[in-house]
């Protein structure tokens, strides 16, 4: 509900721009726009057309090619304390190579940046560069599309291509991409290999039949568990080329045959007694204490947990093995993504974009990739000699992350209502996962009630 509020204050926003333009204001109408801030890297200066504006932009130009001072507000999600060090070296480095500049730092707790925002709107103190992840940055674009910077217009074509193509489209909306992405999580294969050798298992999976041939083979040698999927459909139909919503967002897609048959996919392997009957009530905590305590012969999880393994389940930890992530139909895996984005608002747009570039670059991204367990968007980050070394497990898990974003899509489209629409879909499928609704059944209720969510809109 706190995006939903958000959506509505920005569409608030730009609605009594419009009022302001028609009675006649010059310098405020495209203030007031620009006021919807949670864009991304606005539009570059050239583009505006009104006369007022064209001089605006024309003196930011002039100030910044002169070297007036310009402050740029930065504001990022979670990373303090721990990444301190590389932000505040980060923005020493920019602000040397660019006299003038200076960036102020704004770290912000991820349950509160929506409300901060909020804020920053109604008092039109707005910030230059803000991390948001992909669902936010597309419910704001789908908005208004002029609320945020379009990045597909304000970054050249050969920059845009050192990104990974799934992770730079990953926020387009219509014609238009509103992000930079910055830095991601893709998950990877973490096998027992003591279990593996014990069942016969000699390959990790690669595909989602595989994931069966192995919980068959578990089944059959021991009381142990092959498979424990923390079941998350959304991600399961992107894999499987299945569209949630029509090309206009306004039904539902997912309630055809192939839709279903994701469904019934983790249905029947329940009813076959391959997987644990209460892991769609477990999920993820459910599958990671089967695979510590030496019950499970594989977790499909983010390379991030090696650690906790290591430190809770030391035996198992010596056991483990890294592979990566099998694929279904679409040949796509899900990846969870941070961007960079510019609000329209900005007072210094192309000098925002800029460095919202640099933080993003190759070389600030491996550095940050160095001290964390995230994999770079930028292509070029990932083919250094960091990535391609497997003499530990981290090492290792690295690389095959690296690897992976080459398929890599972020499975949010930044549907109004999200939350409801997604316990929809969760509430109707537990009903055919209990036996009380055909797998087909759950789909087209789900869907009917998603069309009747999204007709709200």
């Amino acid at each position: 509900m706190r995006r939903f509020r958000l959506i509505a204050l920005l569409t608030l926003v730009i609605l009594l721009a419009q009022v302001i333009a028609a009675c006649g204001s010059t310098a405020e109408a495209p203030t007031t726009e620009g006021d919807t801030t949670e864009t991304e890297a606005e539009q570059p200066a050239t583009e505006a057309e009104p006369a007022a504006e064209t001089d605006a932009n024309t003196e930011e130009a002039e100030a910044e090619s002169a070297g007036e001072p310009t402050t740029l507000k930065f504001w990022t999600i979670s990373l303090k304390p721990t990444f301190d060090d590389y932000v505040n070296g980060m923005i020493a480095t920019y602000e040397e190579a660019n006299p003038g500049v200076t960036i102020e730092w704004v770290d912000i707790p991820g349950d509160q940046i929506e409300q901060q925002l909020l804020t920053a709107i109604a008092g039109g103190d707005v910030p230059d560069v803000v991390n948001l992840n992909t669902d936010l940055t597309l419910q704001v674009s789908a908005t208004n599309p002029d609320i945020l910077v379009n990045t597909t217009e304000a970054v050249p074509s050969e920059v845009r291509e050192q990104y990974f193509e799934g992770l730079w489209n990953s926020t387009t909306y219509g014609e238009a991409t509103y992000g930079i992405p910055w830095y991601a999580t893709v998950r990877v294969v973490l096998y027992n290999k003591q279990i593996f050798e014990e069942a016969g298992v000699t390959e990790p999976p690669q595909t989602y039949d595989d994931l069966v041939s192995i919980a068959e083979s578990v089944k059959e040698t021991s009381d142990k568990w092959g498979y424990a999927p923390n079941i998350n459909l959304v991600e399961s139909f992107l894999m499987a080329g299945v569209p949630l919503v029509n090309e206009d967002r306004t039904a539902a897609a997912f309630n055809t045959p192939e839709g279903i048959a994701v469904g019934q996919y983790y249905i029947d392997l329940k009813d076959r007694g391959l997987i644990p009957e209460d892991i769609l009530a477990k999920g993820f905590q459910g599958e990671l204490q089967l695979y510590k305590e030496g019950s499970l012969a594989m977790q499909l999880a983010g390379a991030s947990l090696l650690r906790q393994i290591e430190n809770d389940a030391p035996e198992v930890y010596a056991n483990t093995d890294v592979a990566p992530h099998p694929t279904r139909e679409a040949n796509v895996l899900p990846v969870a993504l941070m961007h960079l984005v510019i609000p329209a608002q900005s007072e210094s747009v192309e000098q925002a974009t800029d460095f919202a570039l640099f933080v993003t670059n190759a070389e600030n991204q491996l550095e940050l990739a160095k001290n964390s367990v995230t994999v770079p968007s930028v292509i070029t980050a990932t083919e250094d000699e960091f990535f391609q070394q497997e003499d530990t497990l981290d090492a290792k898990a690295r690389k095959v992350m690296a690897e992976e974003l080459a398929i890599a899509q972020d499975p949010f489209l930044g549907l109004p209502e999200w939350g409801r629409l997604e316990k929809a879909l969760r509430d109707e499928y537990t009903a055919a996962w209990a036996g009380t609704k055909t797998t087909e059944e759950a789909m087209n209720d789900a869907a009917e009630t998603w069309n009747s969510i999204l007709s709200e809109q």
